[in-house]
């Protein structure tokens, strides 16, 4: 876990007069300064707009100590939501649809990140989901987003899941990777940055791989060219007691989207920290990574189709229900 202070985010930001002078004075919020406040994300991408964001001094004037974290596993991401660890996470969108179904008082912020996962082996024969018939394959995420998805394409393409491929699961990306890397698994579906290293490491050993993305299979399946994949889910309760926090939070999210977009190189010496993996990989990766953000409200028709289309595999994946409107926020 990494703790932000202002006095933290003023020596990164250079420790000197001018830094100070950049933070600007200490905002005032409603209520004054919360003692802690908790922000999350996955080995994945999204982590590193949360990870920026929470050096900015508009962020850290919130509280007396930004606390960010990744969490390993929807699991993890669910406990941290439902004991009040974590006032904004990042999050698969069908799991932020699953803890309000459920009950849990959380609200979606907005999507961010609009397809990752892709499908790499070292496998001639494999250019197409339907080539993964009598094979095997590695996920991550037993029932998760990248699981999920998988199924939903392939099955999209008629294919029966559980009975034409064998399949294991890594408990995470990076475990995957390993297990890939290792010699493990011929075949496996990544986000990135993991897919960049995989690329990277088997080019220096002389083994080439074939990729190919989930998002262009989405695309080709249903027509739509955005796969609303991830985004940025808050406590409720949180949100409702601090409109003007939640306000600069959508700003700062937006402005950390564009300096990953924009600073790809600093984005990347950033990754690097964050996944323990060379800012090369990072670096590579973020030019395979489409991060946008838009509104949950704003995103609501796309993922109203989305969780449809999960829903047929299992209305379980959403749980079970469509989230009513009080889901959705600006």
């Amino acid at each position: 876990m990494t703790v932000f202070t202002r006095r933290k985010t003023l020596q990164i930001l250079g420790g000197t007069s001018a830094a100070l002078a950049a933070a600007g004075p200490l905002q005032a919020f409603q209520g004054g300064q919360l003692d802690v406040l908790g922000l999350a994300g996955p080995p994945a991408p999204p982590t590193l707009y949360l990870s920026h964001m929470a050096t900015q001094p508009e962020v850290t004037a919130m509280a007396k100590a930004i606390e960010f974290q990744q969490w390993r596993s929807p699991d993890m991401l669910i406990a941290m939501m439902t004991n009040g660890q974590v006032q904004v996470s990042a999050t698969p969108s069908n799991t932020a649809a699953i803890l309000y179904n459920k009950g849990v008082k959380i609200k979606l912020l907005d999507i961010t990140t609009w397809g990752v996962l892709h499908l790499v082996t070292r496998r001639d024969d494999i250019k197409s989901l339907p080539d993964l018939k009598g094979k095997k394959l590695l996920s991550f995420f037993r029932g998760g987003m990248p699981d999920i998805v998988t199924r939903y394409l392939a099955m999209k393409q008629g294919m029966d899941f559980d009975k034409d491929v064998d399949v294991a699961y890594a408990s995470t990306p990076m475990e995957g990777l390993q297990m890939f890397l290792a010699g493990k698994a011929d075949t496996i579906v990544l986000p990135e940055p993991a897919v960049s290293a995989a690329l990277l490491k088997s080019k220096m050993v002389g083994q080439p791989l074939n990729t190919f993305s989930l998002q262009d299979v989405w695309q080709e399946v249903t027509g739509r060219d955005r796969m609303p994949q991830a985004g940025t889910l808050v406590q409720s309760e949180w949100a409702d007691k601090n409109p003007e926090r939640l306000a600069q939070i959508k700003k700062s999210i937006a402005s950390s989207i564009d300096w990953m977009n924009n600073n790809k190189d600093a984005c990347a010496a950033l990754g690097a920290k964050e996944f323990k993996l060379p800012a090369p990989i990072i670096r590579k990766a973020l030019d395979n990574v489409h991060m946008e953000r838009v509104s949950a409200a704003e995103a609501k028709e796309d993922l109203i189709f989305f969780y449809n289309a999960l829903s047929e595999l299992s209305p379980k994946l959403i749980g079970g229900k469509l989230p009513d409107d009080g889901f959705y926020l600006d």
